[in-house]
């Protein structure tokens, strides 16, 4: 009898022990499970953005956002098992005290936690507790890491976000395996049985949930070769969760959403800096002060809209899709970033570094692009309506099928740029650089280009009726087929170009420089081409009734040209070749 009483009161001190730890235990656990969640729902858009350290109480030491949202939920993990398992020993040492002296155990505490241990079947306060922490033991870390999942796949990391689900499937499992924690001997096992498969099946069909959309959505918009499908595919699903009315769209679409904001590090430098180039359009101004970084990060579909981002570095970030109306981007690296489909209606680029950038079908219309680096970039497609790139450097830029209408490009490079099918209506392009140009079949239509150098520019086909030619460079050109109608050539450089089959009715050529140029089968009714040099020129088939050649320099091969009602006064063909022309 002795040696039982004294086996009952080790149990007790055991038990009393055992209990404290997991009071304190579970106190910490809710406390913990507490301050991430805020932590998680005080996270803005701009934070992710600018990557802010958050602060830990206690400790007094600042973590790193990404490295919170990496340690914190495995600290959270290792908490939930912990405390589980500590409550699994407390259960199974009130089991054994309860099987060698049940009567001991009436004495024993009967607080909360206890009684919906030992009396859940006998009263219902201890049920409604039973339940509260069967919630907060097994829910709340769910809960949380679920929060943590949503907000950070603002920040289009796959790996990061698999990461999280990894941790909730572990959750999962680690509440599968201590799903009998609150049963104890005695109970009606029947309904506790349902209970735990109910809840693991719930917490089951979440997992298979959050798995099918973390496939769908965060591997699709994290992925390498995100084009212009993915976008239509996104905006489609944004407009669908809008629909249904319960404003989830911004919860579950992966992106971040910060406008009118100043998202760069306060600098009174930087902000007196962005007033300066505001006053002076002197781009000179941002050769000074480090840029902030943003390298390679993922802003696919974001809206920055009215931001200030100068002197930030973007190289090879992702912003397809993305919103940048008005954002303050001067300075700004975007080496081979991809802003396909990208809205940069009135955006502030001066002075930007965009080489190599992708900008397909990007909306550029009245953007600021003046002395930007546009070195190889592609731009196919892309909308630059009366955007100022004056000064831009779009040397072997791709610009097939380009909107360039009213747009500024005086002084611009385009050597070797790809201008095929562009459209560069009413474009001022006055001393741009454009040669080995290609430009084939480009609308020019009333574009101006004095003093451009256009030399072995490519402008098959091109239509540049009614454009402003005046003492451009064209020599060694190529303008077969090109449609010259009303254009102003007077003073023009066209040695060696090819002419054959160009449409030049009523253009103006006075005083140009067509020495070797090649204007067989060319269409030049009512030209004006007085003063004109055509020394060893090829005129076979061409066409000039009605044209007016005072002065001109001959030397020329005519060989069956019509010149049919010209004005020839004091014209010298020396040496001229005019086989069965017609000069009427």
């Amino acid at each position: 009898m002795r040696k039982r009483k004294e086996l009952t009161a080790n149990h007790y001190r055991s038990l009393m022990t055992s209990l404290q730890f997991v009071k304190n235990r579970m106190i910490f656990f809710i406390l913990f499970c507490v301050y991430a969640l805020l932590n998680v729902l005080a996270t803005t858009d701009k934070n992710i953005y600018m990557l802010d350290s958050v602060k830990m109480p206690l400790l007094n030491i600042e973590l790193p956002l990404i490295s919170f949202y990496i340690v914190i939920p495995l600290f959270l993990l290792a908490l939930q098992f912990n405390l589980l398992y500590m409550m699994h020993s407390h259960r199974e040492l009130l089991q054994n005290a309860h099987k060698n002296s049940a009567r001991e155990l009436k004495n024993f505490p009967k607080g909360l936690y206890e009684g919906a241990l030992l009396h859940s079947n006998n009263a219902f306060l201890y049920k409604i507790v039973k339940l509260f922490l069967y919630l907060i033991v097994f829910y709340s870390p769910i809960a949380v890491l679920i929060a943590f999942y949503l907000r950070f796949g603002d920040y289009q990391n796959f790996a990061l976000s698999s990461w999280h689900l990894i941790l909730l499937i572990l959750s999962v499992a680690v509440i599968s395996l201590f799903a009998d924690v609150f049963e104890f001997e005695g109970e009606r096992r029947a309904v506790s049985i349902i209970l735990k498969y109910l809840s693991i099946a719930f917490l089951i069909s979440i997992i298979s949930g959050l798995a099918l959309y973390h496939y769908k959505i965060l591997h699709r918009i994290d992925k390498s070769d995100f084009t212009k499908k993915d976008i239509k595919f996104f905006k489609k699903f944004h407009s669908e969760l809008k629909e249904t009315g319960l404003g989830i769209e911004e919860l579950l679409y992966p992106r971040l959403v910060i406008e009118n904001e100043v998202l760069i590090p306060y600098d009174k430098e930087l902000l007196t800096l962005l007033s300066n180039l505001k006053e002076s359009n002197d781009t000179k101004l941002l050769m000074s002060n480090i840029p902030f970084k943003q390298s390679h990060r993922n802003f696919r579909l974001a809206k920055f809209g009215h931001s200030i981002m100068i002197k930030t570095d973007f190289k090879g970030g992702h912003f397809e899709g993305a919103n940048l109306w008005y954002a303050e981007l001067q300075g700004s690296n975007f080496k081979d970033a991809n802003l396909t489909s990208a809205d940069l209606y009135h955006a502030e680029l001066q002075g930007a570094y965009l080489w190599c950038a992708e900008l397909q079908g990007a909306y550029l219309e009245d953007a600021n692009l003046t002395s930007a680096n546009l070195y190889h970039a592609e731009l196919q497609g892309a909308d630059l309506f009366e955007a100022n790139l004056q000064g831009a450097d779009l040397e072997t830029a791709k610009l097939q099928g380009v909107s360039l209408i009213n747009a500024n490009l005086q002084g611009a490079n385009l050597c070797g740029a790809n201008l095929q099918y562009a459209y560069l209506y009413h474009a001022e392009l006055q001393r741009a650089h454009l040669i080995y140009a290609k430009l084939q079949g480009a609308h020019l239509e009333i574009v101006k280009l004095q003093y451009a150098d256009l030399s072995d520019a490519n402008l098959t086909s091109a239509d540049l009726s009614d454009a402003k030619l005046q003492d451009a460079n064209l020599s060694e050109a190529d303008l077969q087929g090109a449609h010259l109608r009303n254009a102003d050539l007077q003073g023009v450089h066209l040695s060696g170009a090819k002419l054959q089959r160009a449409h030049l009715r009523n253009a103006k050529l006075q005083g140009a420089d067509l020495y070797k140029a090649n204007l067989q089968g060319a269409y030049l009714k009512y030209a004006e081409l007085q003063g004109v040099n055509l020394s060893f020129a090829k005129l076979q088939r061409a066409f000039l009734r009605y044209a007016k050649l005072q002065r001109v320099l001959g030397g020329c091969k005519a060989t069956r040209c019509q010149f049919e009602l010209c004005r020839a006064t004091a014209c010298r063909f020396e040496v001229c070749k005019a086989t069965a022309c017609r000069f009427v």
